[in-house]
């Protein structure tokens, strides 16, 4: 990130209210994305994780992708004691993505160069990063009204 660049992280984990309520632990792991891919990311990516790496255009995007797909996967082998690349990871109906087997959730977001991976047993996590960048002076004026 370029100075005066500022980046920021906003987690969400949903747990039982009231009486029963539990403590929610959320792994949060910042990665800076790489320039250049390695084999061994691609290689404990999925079929179609590979695929749709392979459908982006611009090679920095598929090199991103590749790497946080790669990292959520070691991430997820080191908590439930599988290896990365026999990890199902599926869709639920919004398209968010999901272990099949279930138990433990995750979230992903990236901006630039700049990822996270929130990760959380039993209660479902979200996970949002944007890159915020100064406006120049009197743009807000000339695209907002009062």
């Amino acid at each position: 990130m370029g100075e005066g660049d500022r980046t920021s992280v906003y987690v969400s984990a949903c747990g039982q209210q009231g009486a029963g309520s539990q403590v929610v632990v959320v792994r949060v792991s910042w990665l800076t994305v790489p320039k250049i891919g390695h084999a061994s990311d691609r290689e404990i990516l999925s079929a179609a994780e590979r695929a749709r790496a392979d459908r982006f255009v611009r090679h920095e995007d598929a090199v991103r992708y590749e790497f946080v797909r790669a990292s959520l996967r070691r991430h997820l082998s080191d908590l439930i004691g599988q290896s990365p690349e026999r990890i199902a990871i599926t869709a639920d109906d919004h398209g968010k993505p999901r272990l099949t087997s279930g138990g433990v959730h995750f979230n992903v977001s990236h901006s630039h160069d700049i990822a996270v991976i929130a990760i959380c047993v039993d209660v479902p996590v979200g996970v949002d990063v944007e890159r915020i960048q100064p406006v120049e002076a009197g743009l807000v004026d000339q695209v907002f009204s009062p």
